[in-house]
Formats: structure tokens, C-alpha cells, sequence
């Protein structure tokens, strides 16, 4: 993963809105979502696994579950949306 995504992350403010580019286990595939970040997710934050992994929390805008939370692992792309 490139240094520049975790600093656009790192950057990302609270409300805004963004769309974040990762390989998804469940997928098999690389997906995108858009997402933004809240109280919750930047409780949350980023961390990085005893694997070396890099984990991002973010609300997926998207999402059709009760649990609206995803986890990106070492996502490769992060774009803000602009207004």
C-alpha cells in the first residue's frame, strides 16, 4: 500500500465524503465504495495488524445492512468527492 493513501486518509475530515478502492476478501475482487467518516469510524480509526496489514474503518454510504461499518484492508485508492 502507498504511503500517499494513508496520508489522504489521515487528512480525511469528519462528515466528508469519499469513495476508497480495496481488494475484498467476501468479492474476490477489488472493489469500490463510498463512504465517509464519522464519530464512530474515526473511534475506530486505522490500525495495523500483526500481519503488517493496514485497516481503515469507514460508514459505507452504500450499505443495505444493519451495520453500516466496513474495514478496508491495505486500500490502494482513496478519492475525496467533490462538491
Amino acid at each position: 500500500m502507498k504511503d500517499t493513501v494513508k496520508q489522504q486518509i489521515n487528512e480525511l475530515e469528519k462528515g466528508q465524503i469519499f469513495y476508497i478502492s480495496y481488494y475484498a476478501k467476501k468479492h474476490r475482487e477489488i472493489i469500490t465504495r463510498k463512504g465517509k467518516v464519522d464519530e464512530t469510524s474515526q473511534i475506530r480509526g486505522t490500525w495495523t495488524t500483526p500481519k503488517g496489514n493496514y485497516c481503515f474503518c469507514y460508514f459505507d454510504l452504500d450499505a443495505e445492512t444493519l451495520n453500516p461499518y466496513r474495514t478496508a484492508t491495505n486500500p490502494l485508492k482513496i478519492e475525496k468527492e467533490v462538491a
